[in-house]
């Protein structure tokens, strides 16, 4: 016996992405988010201790505000799932089977900041790998053995400025803003499974 099976299914966007699209808009007069410490003087009172909100106009200085959007090919995302078996009853009552299924996300969504201009040559930051317990005051010195996946003492990577492009270092690419998200549908996954089992089926009469 052979049975077949085969199902796309099509996901929601969630309600919350997008209140965020409609409401964080890179407008001051928008959804806005505070962040604040501790030490912060707001009106020589520091920052309000919770559950105590702040009072208009709220703080006197805010840097560039962050915007959220779709792109413009988003799209809902979709899954495909497959499932293939196959039966058959061999002498003596044993029943085998084999089946196989597959499931493929497609479209999933996935947020990217848009406003990251790519690091120079020379932009980079270097971070030393420890595999080694460190010891003495204040963490000690912690060296590099060569047990770890990264052999190497030392890493460079590409440094993601958020600063203006002003300041001799590249960050955003257009100033006015922080981050821009874009809600993107980029991702794929793919699942897949094997099955092969075996049954004795008892003879009455």
């Amino acid at each position: 016996m052979l049975r077949l099976g085969y199902g796309r299914y099509f996901g929601r966007t969630e309600n919350l992405a997008v209140e965020t699209a409609l409401t964080q808009t890179g407008s001051l007069n928008g959804d806005l988010n505070f962040f604040m410490r501790p030490t912060d003087n707001l009106n020589a009172g520091g920052a309000p201790p919770f559950p105590y909100v702040l009072r208009p106009p709220g703080p006197g200085s805010v840097v560039e505000p962050g915007a959220v959007e779709f792109a413009p090919n988003f799209h809902n995302p979709e899954i495909h799932q497959g499932v293939a078996a196959v039966e058959e009853t061999l002498p003596g009552h044993v029943e085998v089977t084999a089946s196989a299924m597959v499931s493929l996300g497609r479209r999933l969504p996935i947020s990217i900041d848009t406003n990251l201009d790519l690091p120079a040559p020379t932009q980079t930051i270097t971070y030393n790998v420890c595999d080694q317990t460190p010891t003495g005051l204040n963490n000690g010195v912690c060296g590099n053995t060569g047990q770890g996946p990264i052999k190497a003492a030392q890493i460079t990577v590409p440094f993601y400025a958020s600063w203006p492009v002003d300041t001799g270092v590249a960050g955003r690419i257009n100033p006015n803003y922080q981050q821009i998200t874009q809600i993107m549908s980029r991702a794929n996954s793919t699942y897949e499974a094997r099955c092969l089992g075996s049954s004795a089926m008892a003879a009455t009469g």
